[in-house]
């Protein structure tokens, strides 16, 4: 049955959960440093902490996190029943032993809440079973002793699990129903002591977060009530155990129908409440996860790329310009303004989420200033790190030739074992500027660095991006997104004015077909002047065929838009006439 557990719960782990275990491994930075490890780890949880920590690097690699995270599910299952089963042996009971564990995979489910505390349930109960080893061969004082020794230990090194850890030994104690039992009560006084204490020196923020599971949850967020499911239902599963002594021995035809009734009925609880707690945002964790490892392909055919959603969208379009594809393909999917290329406004400035996000597309427009300032607010903005912002701090330094800070950053990530070989190539790059000026990826980025000091976008960014366009910079990406950002503005003016300025230059010498569809429709007066700027004979007629498929669905009485759409949604012709643009 362990097995078979096992399979399943990696099976469904790798189907639910896959790409939140990639990013649990993006918002942490493990390293290899002494330290590194006392500043993080000598802290009230450190040793739930740094398990769970310790195993999250590896989710680098495929199926581990499922695996690994099904591995200490069935592990906990049997570490309750080894425990149990010495109140109550009945074997139909067993299944309900994955109760706790699975309302713990459910909260899973919301990234905010961290691998650690499902690390430290699970440790609790290889300390509750150890416990029930100690009981059976220690008189009252002995298992007194003990219990205080284990919740305290239990407590300061796995976190508020310890709370639960010491009522869970105060109810076996009693159903089992040993000597003295009722003073079991004072291990948990000595935990609420411990807990009060780290509360008043600073050391733990507030009661909430140092006797409830919302102690692994992002501090600054209260989680909702089915986060304290799983704790709950270990007090449930051990009463359970205790009631139903009461009942005589099954026999094995019996043992075997009620362990498929309460396998059936663990599995639909655990379905029914875990609903509740299904993030709307798994699918921008999934394109994150491709923009992380750079898979632009994979993010351009995933399906949670093509719904309708400005995040998702503005990752979409990165996708687009990694490939040279942003404006030949920028209509394939709907477009609304600028805010479907990169999204704005004072919220993005608070939300780590987001600001990761920016960052990788700051960096795709040239616009390193930006990137760096917003990789910075990401690395220090996120409780434990997160190290392709600090890949992102290594190449913008280099680019500025900040060589210092980049090698702070480098020896940071050779620290590290998913990053180190990286980090050990850019050294290269490091007090070698014609090493930095030749390399395809940097070289054109530092070619676009304007003059004054730049570590931060100030005018927009448009006029940022013609700043470095002015510059002297040859970054396609600089040159599309600026192209696509005025063009979903529909700014007339700053159309015309870039075909004026760059055309023939070696920023754009031919006209994308994208932009000569614009500069027809923001000139359709004047032919002679699109052809003077690089509007071929081809895109004329093409606009002369759209203009009489217009004119033919007005005269039949239809709708033009509809009508249209199906031949023409992916010209700026129909995008200009029939899509409004929507607010920045």
């Amino acid at each position: 049955m362990g097995i078979a557990a096992f399979l399943l719960l990696c099976v469904h782990l790798e189907m639910a959960q896959r790409y939140l275990f990639y990013y649990r491994e993006q918002q942490q930075l493990f390293v290899y440093d002494l330290s590194f490890f006392c500043e993080r780890y000598l802290t009230h949880g450190g040793l739930s902490l740094f398990v769970s920590q310790f195993i999250i690097q590896f989710f680098t690699m495929p199926y581990v996190g499922a695996i690994v995270t099904a591995a200490f599910g069935v592990l906990t299952a049997f570490f309750l029943w080894l425990a149990l089963r010495k109140i109550n042996n009945s074997v139909y009971l067993f299944p309900l032993c994955f109760l706790p564990v699975l309302f713990q995979v459910g909260a899973l489910y919301d990234y905010y809440y961290y691998y650690h505390g499902y690390v430290g349930f699970c440790l609790m109960t290889g300390c509750l079973y150890l416990y029930t080893l100690f009981a059976e061969k220690l008189g009252w004082v002995g298992r007194l002793v003990c219990a205080v020794v284990m919740s305290a230990l239990v407590y300061l090194l796995l976190g508020p699990i310890g709370i639960m850890f010491a009522i869970a030994v105060l109810l076996y104690d009693l159903l089992r129903k040993y000597d003295k039992a009722y003073l079991q009560v004072i291990p948990i006084g000595i935990v609420l002591l411990i807990g009060f204490f780290l509360i008043v020196s600073g050391n733990v923020q507030s009661s909430r977060l140092a006797f409830l599971n919302d102690g692994y949850y992002e501090p600054i967020i209260e989680p909702i009530f089915f986060f304290e499911y799983s704790w709950l239902a270990l007090i449930g599963l051990i009463l359970v155990f205790g009631i139903f002594k009461i009942f005589p021995k099954a026999k094995p035809l019996w043992n075997i129908l009620l362990s498929l009734v309460f396998f059936v009925f663990v599995v639909s609880l655990f379905s029914t409440a875990s609903k509740q707690n299904k993030q709307s945002l798994y699918d921008l964790v999934e394109l994150k996860h491709y923009v992380v490892t750079e898979q632009w392909d994979a993010l351009l055919q995933s399906p949670a790329a093509w719904k309708n959603n400005y995040l998702n969208r503005n990752l979409y379009n990165l996708a687009l310009s990694h490939k040279g594809r942003l404006l030949s393909n920028l209509f394939d999917l709907e477009q609304y303004s600028p805010i479907t290329l990169i999204v704005q406004g004072d919220y993005t400035e608070k939300v780590p989420d987001l600001t990761t996000m920016l960052s990788h597309i700051y960096y795709q427009m040239g616009n390193v200033g930006a990137s760096m300032n917003k990789a910075f607010d990401s690395f220090v903005g996120s409780r434990y790190g997160n190290p392709t912002m600090v890949k992102i701090l290594v190449k913008a330094n280099l680019i500025y030739g900040a060589y210092e800070l980049a090698d702070k950053y480098i020896s940071l990530l050779e620290k590290t074992w998913a990053y180190a070989d990286w980090a050990k190539e850019q050294r290269h790059f490091l007090y070698n500027d014609d090493a930095v000026n030749a390399d395809s990826e940097y070289g054109p980025k530092r070619k676009g660095l304007p003059k004054e000091d730049y570590f931060i976008f100030h005018k927009g960014p448009y006029v940022d991006m013609l700043d470095l366009l002015d510059a002297g910079s040859t970054d396609l990406g600089t040159r599309d997104y600026a192209i696509a950002f005025v063009l979903l503005a529909k700014d007339g003016k700053s159309i015309k004015r870039f075909v004026e300025d760059y055309y023939g230059t070696e920023i754009m010498k031919d006209v994308p077909v994208i932009m000569q569809q614009a500069l027809i429709a923001v000139s359709e007066d004047d032919l002679d002047y699109c052809r003077m700027h690089g509007v071929t004979q081809e895109t004329i007629n093409g606009y002369e065929a759209y203009k009489i498929a217009y004119l033919n669905a007005r005269s039949s009485g239809k709708n033009p838009a509809s009508a249209l759409k199906r031949d023409y949604r992916r010209t700026y012709w129909y995008y200009y006439m029939f899509v409004g643009v929507q607010g920045t």
